[in-house]
């Protein structure tokens, strides 16, 4: 009886899955799309702040007398 119900439940479980991956397939892609573009926009920042505090400590050591 247990393993009925776990296969009913299993079986129930995982049609409304389908229909909400229907249903929000679309949504999930916009958002996933998003979140791509969202870090490759955080990992082009990190690369342009570290590129600029590059060369500002180039600046100030070469200002300094250090270079």
């Amino acid at each position: 009886m247990k393993l009925a119900q776990y296969a009913l439940h299993h079986w129930i479980v995982r049609n409304e899955k389908e229909k909400l991956s229907k249903i929000g397939h679309v949504e999930a892609t916009k958002f996933e799309k998003s979140k791509v573009m969202g870090m490759i926009l955080i990992q082009q920042l990190r690369k342009w702040f570290s590129f600029g505090f590059e060369v500002v400590y180039y600046i100030s050591d070469y200002l300094s007398g250090k270079n």
